[in-house]
């Protein structure tokens, strides 16, 4: 019974710092939009270190950027299954 406990204790706290791991992202990454908004063309130089922070913490929260879902753990959904994918066909 306590190890079923602690188990679900240790479940709990995974999934507590997985979703902060992933807030942190989406935080970094609204600041840098909005950084790259402010600055326009000099966002290069001026959102440096936001970009190389939103970097390091999707490295280290194995986030996926793009698409949710897309290659992420074992699941693994092809583009094509993704809502508004048009294949075309190039000659």
């Amino acid at each position: 019974m306590r190890r079923r406990i602690a188990t679900l204790a240790k479940r709990e706290e995974d999934i507590r710092e997985s979703w902060i791991g992933a807030m942190e992202v989406r935080i970094v990454r609204e600041e840098l939009a909005k950084c790259q908004k402010m600055e326009g063309v000099n966002h290069y130089s001026e959102c440096k270190h936001l970009s190389e922070l939103y970097l390091n913490l999707m490295r280290t929260n194995k986030v996926c950027p793009n698409l949710p879902g897309l290659f992420q753990h074992s699941s693994r959904m092809f583009i094509s299954q993704v809502k508004g994918y048009k294949q075309v066909e190039t000659s």
